[in-house]
């Protein structure tokens, strides 16, 4: 059996980016914990993100209900986003500092649970899925910077940016991998809402280079936008199994492991520069990183891992015309176009009986891509399971044979 890549094509995407409103539940850091909490309520926040383009064809917002809310040009819904990470690193880590100040007031995490969003009917939010435990004073004047995944929190650090946080700062990440399972992004807006985005009657105009935020009182509400963007592009991975071999087995994926080729550094920098009020637009420096006195990346990255799931808890990979499941790694720019990959699978009978486990498969996939990678492009590679031969047959394979005269001499 082999895994052959079908189809590999590029798409762009020069500016990906998140708006945000979500439940935040996220406890002051350093504020003084001697101050009354009367004065202090919970942030809400949920996303919506600008989704990828793909050859070209940039996905409506046909299927978002919010039409009075202004967001930058083709936004949706978080949960619309495709190709989406792993849930466990749909989290955020935000910086609150207070007006007048160059010291970091509050922080904490956004986290999003897939399973406890809920829409009504009508496809409105009614439950963001997002919590946290960040509380703000009312009255005070934030502005408020971060980036996703919170996970990146112990590598990362903020600065003013020439010794003010007006609508500008800097934010370093050290030590990040080149090659990782992340969609790592950075906060390029933000706005306050005076009322939650499960009202559907909300409105608002939510812009870019904006990082103001007034905490208001509990009667008032608590309620924000975030915009993110990316600072990594994808390389989208599809697999399906072909629909002849279909009809005699199916597969399920274990394990998918993703390393640039060549003398790729593992690690990198990234300095994040956020200059001023009324800009869309922000720095981003990669540096490397030597790993071990040397450069070359020697473990691969695992970018999707269910070898610890019982094998009947897992899904089969779909069959070709119906479905795909999408694996999507994430990399910084400036590394090699041509990525080996290593999937591990299992293979079953149509009667669910496993006839072989710990099957892999190696590919050399070449990006086919003539222009430099940037961060927020999307590169999709389309695996389809194809059979080379039966290694081995399993039980069901031979219930009703038949015995018939052999016609001939």
């Amino acid at each position: 059996m082999s895994v052959n890549a079908k189809h590999i094509y590029s798409t762009a995407i020069k500016t990906l980016l998140m708006v945000s409103s979500m439940s935040l539940l996220m406890t002051a850091c350093s504020e003084d914990s001697s101050d009354m909490q009367e004065d202090r309520d919970v942030l809400q926040i949920i996303p919506f993100t600008r989704p990828f383009t793909d050859e070209g064809q940039l996905q409506t917002r046909a299927d978002v209900p919010y039409d009075n809310i202004t967001l930058p040009e083709d936004y949706l819904i978080f949960r619309n986003l495709y190709p989406q990470a792993s849930s466990e690193y749909a989290s955020i880590h935000a910086y609150f500092i207070e007006n007048g100040t160059t010291t970091v007031n509050t922080e904490g995490n956004f986290v999003y649970d897939y399973t406890k969003e809920e829409l009504d009917t009508d496809n409105f939010i009614t439950n963001t899925g997002w919590s946290s435990n960040v509380r703000l004073r009312a009255g005070k004047e934030y502005y408020v910077y971060g980036f996703m995944p919170a996970s990146l929190t112990p590598s990362a650090s903020i600065s003013s940016n020439n010794g003010s946080y007006e609508n500008k700062a800097v934010i370093n990440f050290n030590g990040i991998d080149a090659v990782t399972l992340a969609d790592v992004c950075v906060v390029t807006g933000v706005k306050g809402l005076d009322t939650p985005i499960t009202a559907p009657l909300t409105t608002e105009n939510v812009e870019l280079g904006y990082f103001y935020y007034k905490g208001r009182t509990k009667e008032e509400g608590n309620y924000i936008y975030l915009l993110l963007d990316h600072l990594f592009a994808c390389i989208n991975l599809e697999y399906s199994v072909a629909t002849q071999y279909s009809y005699l087995r199916k597969i399920k994926l274990r394990k998918v492991e993703i390393s640039a080729s060549g003398d790729t550094p593992k690690k990198r920098n990234l300095t994040v520069t956020i200059p001023g009020s009324n800009s869309s637009l922000y720095d981003v420096v990669y540096s490397v990183v030597d790993v071990e006195g040397t450069n070359v990346s020697v473990h691969p990255a695992v970018i999707y891992d269910k070898s610890g799931t019982a094998a009947s808890a897992l899904d089969y990979i779909p069959v070709e015309g119906i479905g795909r499941l999408s694996v999507p790694g994430y990399f910084t720019p400036y590394l090699n176009t041509s990525f080996k990959i290593t999937s591990y699978y299992d293979v079953y009978d149509l009667q669910d009986n496993m006839v072989r486990e710990g099957c892999k498969a190696d590919n050399i996939i070449q990006l086919n891509t003539t222009d430099p990678i940037q961060r927020g492009n999307s590169y999709t590679v389309r695996f389809v399971i194809t059979p080379t031969y039966l290694y081995q047959l399993s039980e069901p394979d031979l219930d009703n044979p038949t015995i018939r005269p052999h016609v001939g001499s």
